[in-house]
């Protein structure tokens, strides 16, 4: 009976680890996979002195657009918004908001749907589709998620193949999971880092509660919010006066 009391605390245990290892992964495992796989950007290193994140925003546009753009320009935000063709096709004067504001798009499908179930066939067609309906990102830089996270390096091939950068992140507090504004805040916060890269929802009826307590919390700690590309200047401008 003790060993099977035992073996049962060791299995929540383990269960609990994989759990909270998923929910806030450690630095070493976001370098791990930053190695693993190269042509996926998780995050972008920089010194500690430099606090610099980017900011993503998933399944845009929808109604709680207009009010996310209000808040990132309230706090002088930028972010990059990973665009739903559906929703695009819905809302053409919202994707053109965003450009117009200083933000970018990136594609994410025509559907919220896993990507990794779309026959492989349609992935070049629909990314075309919906690139289709988006305004072009300073110097042309273009970006892709993959719905749902989940990627194939042959998936990430084709979107390469077509000038695309496959970018997931590595502070996602599963807010399309978890409706609780504080909670999902608190976990971006306490997971800020130089270099971080931010994955929230913007379609939810408390994505712009969370926003606002997200932004409100980096700035009053010095930290400055920017697009994916914003990210990646930084850091080129970094490597530059290394050399």
């Amino acid at each position: 009976m003790n060993l099977l009391l035992l073996g049962l605390l060791a299995f929540l245990f383990l269960l609990f680890l994989i759990g909270y290892t998923i929910y806030k992964p450690p630095h070493l495992l976001v370098r791990f996979l930053q190695w693993k796989y190269p042509a996926v950007l998780f995050h972008v290193p920089l010194p500690s002195s430099h606090r610099v994140m980017a900011l993503t925003l998933d399944d845009a546009p929808s109604r709680e657009t207009g009010r996310i753009l209000d808040v990132l320009k309230t706090y002088g935000a930028r972010a990059t918004f990973f665009v739903i063709g559906a929703h695009a096709e819905a809302y053409p004067e919202l994707v053109q908001r965003i450009h117009d504001e200083g933000h970018e798009v990136g594609n994410h499908m025509w559907r919220d749907e896993p990507t990794i179930k779309i026959p492989f066939d349609e992935l070049r067609p629909q990314l075309a589709k919906v690139e289709s309906l988006l305004p072009s990102n300073e110097q042309g830089a273009k970006y892709f998620r993959p719905g749902s996270g989940i990627f194939s390096s042959k998936m990430v091939r084709a979107a390469a193949s077509m000038g695309y950068k496959t970018v997931l992140g590595n502070i996602f507090p599963f807010d399309p999971q978890v409706p609780i504004p504080w909670i999902n805040s608190w976990h971006v916060l306490s997971m800020a880092r130089p270099g971080g890269i931010i994955i929230l929802h913007e379609n939810r009826p408390w994505s712009v509660d969370q926003l606002d307590l997200v932004l409100k919390g980096l700035t009053a700690t010095g930290w400055k919010v920017e697009s994916v590309g914003g990210l990646l200047k930084t850091a080129k401008k970094l490597q530059t006066k290394a050399a």
